[in-house]
């Protein structure tokens, strides 16, 4: 340890000193030459063949200066340096085409990153859960061949049924469309003190009551739901406030847990507040003010029915696969649990198959029509970084060009002045 200290002291010292330490080295170097160079001569050698005879015994002079340069200082940092002040030379000799070069790479790069971050973004990122690859999202294809977010809807019944009669997942949640909601809040505003109530509309999702627990998501105030909150209809009116909405609607205030806020005229308690990097489960990826029991539903939702009707779809159902089965064997067991719903229950458009998806922030990003799509976009991207690229080496091809074209003039001239000079 203390080894390695001293050596990276000496390099960060060297720094400072890198003229001084070439100057010692080369005294060292001319010693040693020196000294093979009596010892040639005593044994009968001349001045010139004991000097070559030294100088093929010591090796290389030039290569053991830049390997004894390497072993001194930090090569890396001093390379770094010595690209970037030739760069700013290069630059300040030809501005206009350092200027155009820089721009070309830009646009190339620039669209590259942009695209591959929105894809990662899209189809790569994973949901901000525990343990996501475990994580899935249920899809339904319908008979009528309907496409889009309807394909991502269920039913509450349709969720008890999954629920009860899988093997494959450990836990299955149900969590809600963006559903919006007539927030009061109290505020003090006058010098008396008098309360003035402030009306606005906050967006929140109704969920299950394992929503939180099983996802991995514990509050970083208060708590989440409990069990027996999400199990008789509007008995448990609690709040999970989404961490953005608690900054910007409540300035981060510690006091707002246990605070009492109306939704739709239905009073409800502040319980907790969501992580910072939470942003849902939403497919597409909106962000919510608050969470709200499902048994909260008939109050949020302006009193209509969602809980007892099996043909309005209005959760999407996550699930967590249990150790050791695959997403391929607990997509055949919710296929047939969808074909034994579907017989069971009178529905406007069948569901026909059931498949699972990976738990990104949008749909359908395994499907090969949308990877064909993003691998042809990446290439169209790509090509245009060649393009760049190709645009940039024919510029300094035709700038070498001019160069070499200068250099041989000069030299024609050079030579001119030379035999004019010599007939002179």
């Amino acid at each position: 340890m203390l080894a390695a200290l001293r050596t990276a002291l000496s390099r960060i010292r060297s720094l400072t000193s890198r003229a001084r330490d070439d100057e010692e080295f080369d005294h060292e170097i001319q010693a040693h030459l020196e000294m093979f160079t009596e010892e040639n001569i005593r044994r009968g050698m001349t001045d010139d063949e004991a000097r070559r005879e030294a100088l093929l015994r010591f090796g290389g002079v030039t290569q053991l200066r830049e390997s004894q340069r390497e072993k001194r200082g930090l090569p890396q940092l001093q390379n770094i340096w010595q690209d970037l002040r030739y760069a700013v030379r290069g630059f300040r000799r030809s501005p206009g085409f350092a200027a155009i070069a820089i721009f070309t790479l830009a646009i190339g790069i620039g669209l590259n990153a942009t695209l591959f971050t929105a894809f990662d973004a899209v189809a790569l990122k994973p949901l901000p859960v525990k343990d996501p690859a475990k994580v899935v999202r249920l899809v339904r294809w319908f008979q009528s061949r309907g496409l889009g977010d309807l394909q991502y809807a269920y039913s509450y019944p349709e969720y008890v049924f999954y629920r009860d009669h899988n093997r494959s997942f450990s836990s299955l949640v149900a969590v809600s469309f963006p559903i919006r909601a007539l927030l009061t809040v109290a505020q003090t505003s006058s010098p008396a003190g008098a309360a003035s109530p402030a009306l606005e509309h906050a967006r929140g999702q109704l969920v299950s009551g394992n929503y939180f627990a099983d996802l991995g998501i514990t509050a970083i105030l208060g708590r989440t739901f409990l069990p027996e909150e999400n199990q008789t209809p509007g008995t448990h009116p609690v709040l999970v406030l989404a961490y953005p909405f608690w900054q910007r609607r409540f300035n981060s205030d510690p006091s707002t847990l246990g605070r009492i806020i109306k939704l739709n005229n239905t009073e409800f308690t502040i319980v907790g507040v969501a992580p910072k990097d939470f942003i849902g489960t939403g497919n597409p990826p909106l962000v919510p003010d608050f969470w709200a029991p499902l048994m909260m539903q008939p109050q949020l939702a302006f009193g209509s029915d969602w809980l007892n009707e099996p043909d309005n779809h209005q959760f999407q159902i996550l699930g967590r696969l249990h150790n050791g089965i695959g997403r391929k064997q607990a997509q055949s067991e919710a296929q047939v649990l969808a074909l034994q719903f579907g017989a069971a229950y009178t529905q406007r458009d069948r569901t026909i198959a059931l498949t699972l998806a990976p738990a990104v922030f949008f749909g359908e990003t395994d499907d090969p029509r949308f990877q064909a799509f993003v691998a042809l976009l990446m290439i169209l991207v790509g090509m245009i970084l060649l393009v760049a690229c190709a645009n940039l080496a024919n510029m300094l091809l035709a700038r070498a060009a001019a160069r070499q074209r200068k250099l041989a003039c000069d030299w024609l001239l050079e030579r001119a002045e030379a035999v004019s000079s010599a007939n002179s």
